[in-house]
């Protein structure tokens, strides 16, 4: 059976895969050049945030946690051993595969969050999660070590998607969106020169980072700000490449080694682009071999369905 995917969340897992498959492959460049750092600077402002919330918002109930967590622990613990082998520290995952680690322990949440059933607590946890996420940074032992630091400062975007609507008509919200975007934009132009590009991972503490606490809740206004302006001005329309977005796994976890072999050749940040879009589009016609696994309807027509059915 083939599943049905909406064109506009698909359209924007495109566009986030692509910024990941990018941000990687300047990462070794950013320091010479100006253009390059401003682009750094921008793509990790928000596209893991908008990652991790789309996370969280296709898990609707108690059994979508457990299928992911059923999912992402083999490919983690198999990614890892080999990981292992080349010397990583096991108790440190390998550089992209802290989102799987992370998403296995927030899918667990989930669980529990389904199985308790307590909603009404839901918008007194986000914002107790947020401080949290703040809070991290003081501590010392939540750092890069099984990805502690990384899954707590994350853990309110998934929280957040768990909590939101995935059939929601974002595109009534445009006028809002449009302002969130440009408010992200001058939030990240007022940040460019007081936080550090490594802060941006979040992945350990303040240190002697001053203002730390601040800045790291001006970073999750800046991320929610940019997901809701993302979200609200995604195409809800199919294209030819729109069903690449449907499964970003394959790209995610097939990019990193490609990129960490290639991107020590100097080439063009244009050129990075291009390369970037010729992977993403290989990856995914090899993942095609296996057969289709997901259909895309527009989000017209899925906003119809949801109307007919609650019209019945």
């Amino acid at each position: 059976m083939v599943k049905m995917r909406e064109a506009n969340y698909c359209n924007l897992k495109l566009l986030l895969i692509f910024l990941v498959v990018y941000g990687h492959w300047i990462e070794l460049s950013i320091h010479d050049s100006e253009i390059l750092m401003l682009q750094y600077r921008i793509i990790y402002s928000f596209h893991m945030p908008v990652f991790v919330f789309l996370t969280g918002l296709f898990l609707r109930r108690q059994a979508d946690c457990t299928r992911q967590l059923k999912r992402l622990a083999p490919t983690y613990l198999i990614c890892q051993t080999g990981a292992v082998l080349w010397g990583v520290d096991p108790r440190e995952p390998c550089w992209i595969l802290w989102y799987l680690f992370s998403t296995c322990i927030w899918a667990a949440l989930g669980a529990v969050w389904f199985r308790l059933g307590r909603k009404r607590l839901a918008w007194v946890l986000l914002p107790l999660s947020v401080l949290a996420g703040a809070v991290a940074g003081y501590l010392p032992f939540l750092n890069r070590m099984w990805s502690g630091s990384r899954t707590v400062v994350f853990f309110p975007y998934f929280f957040a998607g768990l909590l939101c609507d995935p059939h929601t008509e974002w595109r009534r919200y445009r006028t809002a969106g449009i302002i969130a975007g440009m408010i992200a934009v001058c939030g990240i132009w007022a940040l460019a020169d007081g936080v550090p590009v490594s802060f941006l991972y979040h992945a350990s503490g303040y240190g002697n980072l001053e203002h730390g606490f601040v800045l790291r809740l001006s970073c999750y206004g800046i991320g929610a700000l940019m997901c809701f302006f993302l979200l609200t001005w995604t195409p809800g329309r199919r294209f030819p490449f729109t069903k690449a977005g449907a499964d970003t796994m394959p790209v995610y976890l097939v990019h990193a080694p490609v990129v960490a072999c290639i991107r020590w050749f100097p080439v063009p940040w244009i050129g990075c682009a291009g390369l970037s879009a010729v992977l993403i589009y290989a990856i995914y016609r090899i993942n095609l071999w296996r057969g289709p696994c997901f259909g895309v309807m527009t989000q017209a027509r899925r906003e119809r369905r949801v109307r007919i059915s609650r019209n019945l």
